[in-house]
């Protein structure tokens, strides 16, 4: 609400003894009045307003408009203490990136993303629950003998022993494998492969992107969960198979647009690769 005292110190500013009764000239007068005492007030009080450091940054980064640049030229310009703000800002952000450019080495390596971990709990994770691993955590495993030692032994944890399959043609004691064969001729590799009781034979569907792997299991007494299969250097593939029919055949379907899918495809197809079935 606006007092007595307000309204004469308005009038006093202005220089009116009736503001109503102003004529044009005397309103050109007033504005051009107010604008100079508003001015002297800005140079006595400080700036008129808060520059954001957004704006200070894309001042000294040149990213501003002209009109934005000139503005903002035109407030420092007209105001000593915003221009003191500014230039202290600006000699901030110079300050800060020069320590930037000149920091020690040894800081630079925490920044970094912590290198994937891989221990007995993965391991057995991808045997139990098909939790795939990371190409570094694959990489790891390859590398490393003592990690190698627990895939091992989760593997004979995991794997189907060869007793399930009646008639099997290599000793009982082992599990049922799908054993590592000589390199194809073709690049492409193979179309199908054979284990203990029974085969894998890979065709082509009619969509793109897709191809079927068909399995017949002959002599099992118990079909297997999943297949695990490991390329000679080491990549690995899962996939869980579904249950077979009465005649023991069942299907997968690969979708290859998927980069998973298409790497059980791909070690499938290499006879160097070897495949581990699990119960």
């Amino acid at each position: 609400m606006k007092t007595p005292e307000f309204e004469a110190l308005l009038d006093q500013i202005l220089g009116l003894s009736d503001p109503d009764d102003a004529t044009a000239d005397e309103v050109a007068l007033i504005r051009e009045r107010l604008a100079k005492r508003l001015d002297e007030a800005r140079e006595s009080t400080g700036p008129t307003r808060r520059v954001s450091a957004a704006e200070i940054a894309a001042y000294a980064g040149n990213s501003l408009n002209q009109e934005e640049r000139n503005r903002l030229e035109a407030e420092m310009a007209a105001s000593p203490a915003l221009m003191a703000e500014v230039m202290d800002a600006l000699a901030f952000l110079d300050d800060v990136e020069a320590h930037l450019e000149t920091a020690p080495d040894d800081l630079e390596e925490p920044l970094s993303m912590p290198a994937a971990r891989i221990g007995a709990a993965e391991i057995e994770a991808l045997f139990r629950d098909g939790k795939g691993l990371s190409h570094e955590q694959q990489r790891q495993l390859f590398l490393n003998p003592q990690l190698r030692s627990l895939f091992a032994k989760c593997k004979q944890d995991y794997a189907v022993p060869l007793s399930v399959v009646r008639g099997a043609s290599r000793p009982s004691g082992g599990v049922v494998e799908m054993q590592r064969q000589a390199a194809a001729a073709s690049d492409g590799g193979v179309d199908q492969r054979s284990f203990d009781g029974g085969t894998a034979k890979i065709v082509k569907s009619r969509k793109r992107e897709e191809m079927i792997i068909v399995f017949t299991l002959v002599g099992w007494e118990r079909p297997p969960r999943a297949l695990l299969l490991e390329g000679s250097d080491g990549e690995l593939a899962h996939s869980d198979l579904p249950q077979p029919d009465r005649d023991g055949k069942f299907l997968l379907i690969k979708n290859m647009d998927k980069e998973a899918d298409a790497t059980f495809v791909r070690l499938l197809r290499d006879p160097t690769s070897s495949g581990t079935f699990l119960k």
